[in-house]
């Protein structure tokens, strides 16, 4: 099963056709169904329906895509057997509109401080420049914060930077401060969160990628040249932890498997040595 931009594809190889008629059909499975059978077939009729659903929608293709990629359901299916993996019904509530696209609540203003409608489209409190600094910075921050638990939790130590409103003239030296720094027995890593809103206008330009998924990975980049030659300078790794509102991550974040402590990580990213 192919995979492109961390959704699963179908060869047109993989699945089996059948001849017109009954001796067309048990000719084909004379020596029994393939493994996984009904899966494959109902892959290909979701694939055909999702194609032709947005075939004149960019903006649900966009979020179908960033919501099926790899890890972006994660948050549906922890177990809640930790506090750090629990979200109160009001935060699933708000996660699961985001999911759907819809507004974060039902009861807001009629219209936003720049004079457009904060719930047309639903993502506008992400992008809105009248708004947006203290609810992104928020949103910046407990993703921070859960990294930050988690890499403890793996027995790694950790210096975090808590993010303020920057000051528009200050120094970009002093605004050059990753995120996190997580030091493990064995190796150590800066890493810096990025999240993006893949229908945010900026990210639906004419001469930017058609792709949330790769959207993500453009920030990622920008993240790695903006810290490379800091990271260079501590002789340590750098991998941005990219995503977006509907959960996709980025090729590095996905890489950034605290979940084994300093047994193995980060498993794909181990400096060498001479």
């Amino acid at each position: 099963m192919a995979r492109s931009n961390g959704v699963a594809k179908l060869d047109k190889t993989e699945y089996p056709r059948t001849m017109r008629g009954d001796a067309g059909f048990w000719l084909t499975f004379r020596d029994g169904a393939p493994q996984h059978l009904q899966r494959i077939y109902t892959a290909a009729h979701e694939r055909s329906v999702f194609g032709a659903l947005c075939l004149k929608d960019k903006t649900l293709r966009t979020r179908v895509v960033s919501t099926s990629s790899r890890g972006a359901d994660r948050w549906l299916t922890a177990y809640p057997a930790h506090p750090t993996h629990q979200l109160t019904d009001a935060y699933y509530g708000m996660a699961v509109r985001a999911r759907l696209d819809l507004p974060p609540a039902d009861d807001l203003p009629p219209s936003c401080k720049c004079g457009e409608s904060p719930s047309s489209p639903a993502g506008h409190v992400h992008w809105c420049r009248k708004v947006r600094q203290r609810p992104t910075i928020m949103r910046h921050n407990v993703i921070i914060s859960a990294l930050n638990n988690v890499a403890r939790a793996a027995g790694l130590t950790t210096h975090v930077e808590v993010t303020q409103p920057s000051d528009p003239g200050a120094r970009e030296a002093e605004r050059l401060r990753p995120d996190i720094r997580l030091d493990g027995a064995l190796r150590s890593i800066l890493t810096d969160v990025t999240i993006s809103h893949p229908l945010a206008p900026s990210a639906l330009q004419p001469n930017t990628e058609d792709d949330s998924i790769a959207n993500i990975e453009r920030s990622a980049r920008n993240k790695s040249h903006k810290y490379a030659e800091l990271a260079d300078s501590f002789g340590i790794d750098l991998l941005p932890f990219a995503t977006d509102v509907y959960g996709a991550l980025g090729k590095q974040a996905l890489e950034l498997d605290l979940c084994g402590g300093d047994r193995e990580w980060p498993r794909h990213h181990q400096r060498r040595e001479g």
